[in-house]
Formats: C-alpha cells, sequence, structure tokens
C-alpha cells in the first residue's frame, strides 16, 4: 500500500526512468510535486528524483477557509508587528503532522544539524539548528516547500481565535506545548502533547518553524493566499520553543524574523504542499 501521493509519484518516476532511461534529455521539472503529483511525465523531464516520505512522516489535510489573522480578539499585549489583524482566505493544502524529526531529516539529507541543546537529542526528537535554506531543501526532496506564513498560523489556530489553540488561558499550554515551564529547556519527542483541531501536534512549543515568506509588516486589507512580500531581507518563523521564555511568545499570533542563515538552536522545519 502506498502511503502518499509522493509514494504514487516515485513510481510514476520509477515507471518513467524504465521506459527513458536516465540519459533522457531534460526540459520539465519534477521537483514540484502537487495535488496532480506529476501531471505530465514525458522523456523530456528533470531526472532530479524527488525522494518519499521518510519513516514517521505523514501529510495532514488543513481544509481551505477564512480567518483573522493577526492578533487575536482578546489579547492585550501583542507587538506591533501582530497589527492590523486582518482577513485571510486561504485554499486547502496538506501540512507535515509533525515538526521534522531528527532521524526523517538524516533519512532525507544524509545529515544532521541538530545542536541538541541541553542535551535534548534523539531520532524521535525535531531537527533544530536548521538555517532556512536548509529548511527549504528538505522540504523539496520531499515533494513539498515551507509553508506560507499564512497558511502556517491559519493551520497552527485550527479554526479557534483565542491566543492559544487550546484558549485563551494560560494553564492550557502544558497540554498542548513544550515550553520553558515543562521542557526542562531542551527539546522534546515530537507528538508527545495533544494535537489541535487538525491533528497538527506540536503547532506551538517544542522548536521554532521556519516560514517561505519574506518578512513584512501587515496590511489592514483582506487577502487570499497571500505570499508574503516580493523583496527584503529576512524570513518569518513561527510557533514559540522549548526555551520560549513567557507564554507571550506561545501565542498563535506571534512573528519573529530572521536571516537566511540564521540557526539557532530553537529553529526546526515543518513541510507544506
Amino acid at each position: 500500500m502506498f502511503r502518499s501521493a509522493v509514494d504514487l509519484c516515485a513510481l510514476a518516476l520509477a515507471l518513467w526512468v524504465a521506459a527513458c532511461g536516465t540519459d533522457a534529455g531534460g526540459g520539465g521539472d519534477l521537483r514540484e510535486v502537487g495535488s496532480d503529483c506529476l501531471g505530465t511525465v514525458d522523456c523530456g523531464a528533470s531526472k532530479d528524483l524527488v525522494a518519499g516520505l521518510p519513516e514517521g512522516a505523514r501529510w495532514i489535510s488543513v481544509p481551505g477557509g477564512t480567518f483573522r489573522m493577526g492578533c487575536s480578539p482578546k489579547e492585550d499585549s501583542c507587538y506591533p508587528n501582530e497589527d492590523p489583524a486582518h482577513g485571510v482566505t486561504i485554499s486547502a493544502f496538506e501540512l507535515l503532522e509533525t515538526e521534522v524529526t531528527e532521524a526523517q531529516y538524516e533519512a532525507v539529507m544524509k545529515a544532521n544539524p541538530s545542536c541538541n541543546h541541553s542535551g535534548g537529542g534523539g531520532p524521535d526528537n525535531p531537527v533544530e539548528c536548521v538555517a532556512w535554506p536548509q529548511a527549504k531543501a528538505f522540504c523539496e526532496a520531499i515533494g513539498g516547500r515551507l509553508p506560507t506564513e499564512a497558511e502556517w498560523e491559519y493551520a497552527a489556530r485550527g479554526g479557534t481565535r483565542t491566543r492559544f489553540y487550546c484558549g485563551d488561558d494560560y494553564a492550557c499550554l502544558d497540554g498542548i506545548a513544550w515550553f520553558e515551564d515543562n521542557s526542562g529547556e531542551r527539546k522534546q519527542p515530537v507528538g508527545g502533547k495533544a494535537p489541535n483541531a487538525f491533528g497538527l501536534y506540536d503547532m506551538l512549543g517544542n522548536v521554532f518553524e521556519w516560514t517561505g515568506d519574506l518578512y513584512g509588516e501587515y496590511s489592514a486589507e483582506d487577502q487570499v493566499d497571500p505570499r508574503g512580500p516580493l523583496t527584503g531581507n529576512d524570513r518569518v518563523f513561527r510557533g514559540g520553543s522549548f526555551y520560549a521564555y513567557s507564554p507571550y511568545g506561545l501565542r498563535v499570533s506571534f512573528r519573529l524574523k530572521a536571516k537566511e542563515t540564521y540557526d539557532d538552536g530553537h529553529l526546526g522545519v515543518r513541510c507544506a504542499r
């Protein structure tokens, strides 16, 4: 049985290679695998074959919808870059169920950049110390991409409008997130806390997650599938971490930016497609 559309794509590619040979001339690009899988497979396609999902990884379907992106309605401690809240419509997409683990990253990339702050390493723990180009390369290798910032927040909220996807009360965080109060200041195995309504684990806490977008200030205008600014010097990352010093850094609307080369010990990856 095939685990995903990526496995079906791998089969199609294998059949293509058998029919055409690996020396066929290049023309198309098979690395961008989406909902239509390969679309057309011909003997002019690229030889850069997409890897299947590593063991334990799973795509979760996130239904399309409209939400308010930015500062939550009952929040009184938002930073200026979380305002103005604005309406965003998101098309259906898929997101990995958990943050990419050390074992999963190493299986695909044949390397493990993790710093393992405070000794928090392990094959089932999220990979971290990942710079943005590394995160992007991993996602593309498994037939995906980094999520947009809007997709990330929409998926993290899981249909809620509260500070955290478990509610507005800070006390609920212990059940859904690894952060300073319960993590021992080290990352923990993925999937150990309760998921949100979309079935996604650790969208808050454990490690921060890169998005694909360049950083920009919010517009008050409603948007459809926004992709962030076209130019800029920083990329956005989201979600808080095991070392979050206060609950404020675990709010769904909280956003940070960094240079693409930034590879801090709290920064990991989760892919979309």
